[in-house]
């Protein structure tokens, strides 16, 4: 597996660990909020924002250089 591939299996590993979490608190468009969940990559904090105008989730982990976005 190439770097990009890992990395790219990371995010997506991230994202669905946080998207699980934001639907378990009932966050999404017209319901924002803030959130942490442990970080599948590093173990770290991974933070991470729900617009409450769009549903967009904005996410960083706590570890320097580990996953971050912004959808």
């Amino acid at each position: 597996m190439t770097d990009e591939e890992q990395r790219d299996q990371q995010f997506m590993e991230a994202m669905r660990a946080v998207g699980a979490d934001v639907k378990a608190r009932g966050l999404g468009k017209g319901n924002p909020g803030d959130g942490s969940i442990t970080c599948p990559v590093c173990q770290g904090t991974l933070s991470y924002s729900v617009a409450g105008g769009n549903g967009h989730i904005w996410g960083k982990c706590a570890t320097e250089g580990c996953i971050r976005w912004l959808m």
